[in-house]
């Protein structure tokens, strides 16, 4: 079966964090391919806060233009009716997709939470690979779940929410972006202050 990583998340916006998590997944999880699954509106997060689908969007693929033919982004969610659940994800992509063995990219922080998501246990019915986050690196209390597997990976600091605060303050640049997704966000005038 064709192995495939699924790299699930809001990216508001994409960061430098997020591409180097996807090249390690890729390489770790040894896959054959990494689909990054842009969600229009995580069931946990505020949409308030959200970027349009399309500028994220935009700027998923301006990230990864420059990044491994394996890694695609993937606007599957796009064509399922909200709310938007992993676990019905993956239903539908195991359905369209049966000669796929799929696993998930995911941080410590969502596995923590993961109890509360729905259906949560379907979703440890794929391997889980999981990164140290900041915010929260203890994930002792899910050594029992086989599914899972931690990464061989640095504890990632950056967050899309520190730096849409940046720019919303009026930082000129952002080092923690790739120049292609700073630029298109100065284009379009996004997490600015309205004047």
């Amino acid at each position: 079966m064709k192995k495939i990583g699924l790299f699930f998340g809001s990216f508001n916006p994409v960061h430098n964090g997020h591409i180097a998590l996807a090249k390690a997944f890729l390489q770790q999880a040894n896959l054959e391919e990494l689909w990054v699954v842009l969600t229009p509106q995580n069931p946990h997060k505020n949409a308030e806060e959200l970027a349009p689908n399309y500028h994220r969007l935009q700027m998923l693929k301006e990230a990864f233009s420059t990044e491994s033919k394996n890694i695609k982004i993937s606007e599957v969610e796009f064509l399922l009716p909200a709310p938007y659940y992993t676990a019905n994800t993956l239903d539908y992509l195991e359905k369209q997709y049966p000669k796929v063995a799929f696993s998930i990219l995911m941080g410590s922080d969502s596995l923590e939470s993961l109890p509360s998501w729905n259906r949560y246990q379907r979703i440890l019915e794929f391997p889980i690979f999981v990164y140290p986050r900041a915010v929260n690196n203890s994930i002792n209390s899910f050594h029992n779940w086989e599914s899972v597997t931690l990464m061989n990976f640095p504890t990632v600091e950056v967050s899309s929410t520190d730096i849409r605060q940046q720019i919303f303050e009026g930082a000129t640049s952002c080092k923690l972006l790739p120049e292609s997704v700073e630029n298109y966000i100065k284009t379009n005038g996004l997490y600015q202050k309205k004047a």
